[in-house]
């Protein structure tokens, strides 16, 4: 059996619904990765992608994505772009993603991946995501990016009956929310589900460890790119 077919095989034994395995399978991953890291593609490990930044482990990452139930019609924001593979498999199952990351070289060269690949139903901005506009207009939210508080300003721009999936915890370790957005619940925690636990550097911003302990700033243009 190839690594590609093993790791196939631990998405099934991790219980991945067959629609969201149905998307690794039809995305070719050495297409967003350094040919450098060929042989490390399908191990389940992280990849340094550049700019002092990494990737997700692919089994927590399918594990997040086939929480947020996504539809044929539905439309995603995306917090950490990274090399646009998330945003690829985002792409396959949504109708629009609309993807964010702090650093601005990864999102430009993300953009070219993820419209070579055929997916232009996608855009690209910089930013730690708290600037985009706070209209309710997205039915799917997930942020690859570890969470000390609840990231409010962006859970807000959730339609009602919208999901979001983010990882939350301290810095040593993280567990996945998966947060229902339903304002007429009378016990705001009854809207959170939490499954299993992960590991995620800091979102920038308010939200995360990183920017609380230097004191949050903004320097990077919320402009699309």
């Amino acid at each position: 059996m190839s690594k590609k077919d093993q790791f196939f095989s631990i998405l099934k034994s991790a219980k991945i619904s067959k629609k969201t395995r149905a998307s690794f399978e039809s995305i070719n991953r050495e297409d967003f990765f350094d040919r450098s890291f060929k042989n490390e593609l399908y191990q389940g490990t992280v990849i340094p992608i550049g700019y002092g930044e990494k990737s997700d482990d692919p089994v927590t990452l399918a594990k997040m994505i086939d929480l947020l139930s996504l539809k044929k019609n539905s439309t995603v924001l995306e917090i950490g772009t990274g090399t646009g593979y998330s945003t690829t498999l985002l792409a396959s199952l949504a109708a629009k993603v609309t993807s964010i990351e702090y650093v601005r070289e990864l999102a430009h060269a993300a953009k070219k991946k993820v419209h070579a690949a055929g997916f232009t139903d996608t855009s690209f901005f910089t930013g730690d995501g708290t600037e985009i506009n706070k209209t309710k207009c997205f039915d799917a939210l997930i942020i690859f990016a570890g969470c000390t508080l609840t990231p409010k300003l962006i859970l807000d721009t959730l339609v009602s009956g919208g999901i979001a999936v983010f990882p939350m915890g301290p810095s040593h370790q993280q567990q996945i929310v998966r947060y229902v957005r339903d304002d007429g619940k009378n016990d705001p925690f009854k809207n959170y589900e939490f499954h299993g636990y992960c590991f995620f550097d800091s979102i920038r911003g308010p939200y995360g460890w990183r920017d609380q302990i230097r004191g949050y700033f903004i320097d990077h243009e919320g402009a699309e790119k």
